[in-house]
């Protein structure tokens, strides 16, 4: 469909298509899950609606697409899914540069719905109390991430240029590293006065920051994409890249599942069962921690009273829930 110099603009601008698509999902997505709370247990007319007029919409702008000659018109339909993608991964491991690519579209993917999963974490941990609040987050990342595609798109200068990889992971991780550092919590609470001359302006600092980091992120993780997707796509033979391309997005796809269970694995054990030990260090929070502190705390008063010598008043009208025992002790 495309020549080989036009074919890194057409996947920028692609890439923009499906951002801005993914943009009206995820805010409207935030507003169903505010309207239909709690869990989808009011209003569920909304959501039917919403699902049918995407599908309708869908299917469409699926119609407008024009009609293109099979680059293999004797191959049959394969009704043995199982066997197919066997054989399609066979085909695209048999070629080294296609595969090596594909597995650097795949580490792209997953690392992707890692941070998406991350980004509801960051935003629960900052202090979000509806669904909705955390659509600036998303969206930063996401906008970023049809920028870049864009900008990868013009920088390639009609070719496919595979130097934009390595500048964008350091870009992706400096801006990865910066996230890091903004620990506390900027949702809903008091705004930060900034002083511009004459002009005071009240803004929230961390939530531009966090924001700027992720939209960072965002351009990077889409110069990145871009020349990847292109090569795979140019270089593979056309009697074979429906095969290719298939197999790309089994190996994708499978990435995306398993970096989402190993996140869900590696979370679990600190924020559901309280791991009071990590490397020797009690972690503040967990119920160990809190019993030892406790008794610390009961050791210190006794040997403050026998260091005394004094007998402890116990002041029995505050005990309300015990009768009178009869004098004191």
């Amino acid at each position: 469909m495309m020549s080989a110099n036009r074919i890194s603009a057409a996947n920028g601008w692609f890439g923009l298509s499906t951002v801005t698509a993914t943009i009206v999902g995820m805010g409207l997505g935030g507003w169903l899950a505010d309207a239909t709370h709690p869990h989808g247990s009011r209003n569920t007319w909304l959501i039917v609606a919403t699902l049918l007029g995407s599908g309708a919409l869908g299917t469409l702008a699926a119609c407008v697409i024009p009609r293109y000659p099979p680059a293999h018109p004797e191959r049959r339909f394969p009704w043995a899914a199982h066997r197919e993608i066997w054989n399609d991964l066979r085909t695209l491991a048999g070629r080294t540069p296609l595969f090596m690519v594909a597995l650097g579209i795949v580490f792209f993917w997953s690392v992707a719905a890692i941070a998406q999963l991350n980004i509801d974490q960051f935003a629960s941990e900052a202090g979000t109390y509806y669904e909705s609040e955390r659509t600036p987050l998303l969206l930063s990342m996401v906008l970023g991430v049809g920028v870049g595609s864009v900008l990868a798109g013009i920088l390639s200068g009609g070719r496919i240029e595979l130097g934009l990889i390595p500048p964008s992971l350091l870009a992706l991780a400096i801006c990865s590293m910066l996230l890091v550092g903004i620990d506390q919590q900027f949702f809903n609470v008091p705004l930060e006065t900034w002083e511009l001359g004459p002009l005071r302006l009240a803004w929230n600092g961390d939530l531009f920051l966090s924001m700027l980091y992720l939209f960072g992120m965002g351009t990077a993780a889409g110069v990145f994409d871009v020349p990847l997707a292109a090569y795979l796509q140019h270089r593979s033979p056309a009697r074979i890249r429906g095969s290719v391309l298939s197999a790309a997005n089994f190996c994708i796809f499978s990435g995306v599942l398993l970096s989402s269970l190993l996140l869900s694995g590696l979370r679990n054990p600190v924020h559901q069962r309280c791991a009071t030990r990590v490397r020797g260090t009690r972690i503040p929070g967990s119920p160990r921690a809190k019993r030892d502190r406790s008794r610390r705390q009961g050791l210190r008063v006794g040997m403050a009273i026998l260091e005394s010598g004094a007998t402890p008043h116990i002041d029995r009208s505050m005990d309300r829930g015990t009768s009178d025992r009869g004098g004191e002790s």
